[in-house]
């Protein structure tokens, strides 16, 4: 059931968090497996779950449609990993990390913004 406070904008958002949440683990990962024999680096490939999300997000089915598309979008999943059959450059794993922290905290602004133009909207502008 979608609310009626759901929205696509809400729910894209939440996956963009997602996204960004999954790439910090896999960059914080590699960094800890660093020193570690034998490991090579892992990356995030978003290319089929950006283009879903774009798919569903510009497609003529209903906001409540949509919403319960993206809801069921699973952008955790682990086939979004690919090894990349290199050793771990902790200087490029640093860079992507800030680039990945600065993105998360953009995406977070962008929701409590969001959700700060709701609430004034429920208020009647107040």
């Amino acid at each position: 059931m979608v609310s009626f406070l759901d929205s696509v904008t809400s729910q894209l958002l939440s996956k963009a968090l997602d996204i960004s949440l999954l790439k910090h683990n896999v960059i914080a990962n590699n960094i800890a497996n660093l020193d570690t024999e034998n490991y090579t680096a892992f990356q995030v490939n978003l290319d089929k779950e950006l283009s879903e999300l774009k798919s569903i997000s510009q497609s003529d089915a209903t906001s409540a449609e949509k919403i319960l598309s993206l809801k069921s979008l699973d952008v955790t999943d682990d086939s979004m990993l690919t090894q990349t059959g290199a050793d771990v450059d902790l200087d490029r794993e640093l860079v992507e990390l800030n680039k990945n922290v600065t993105n998360y905290q953009a995406l977070l602004s962008a929701k409590k913004n969001y959700g700060s133009i709701l609430g004034m909207a429920i208020r009647g502008g107040k």
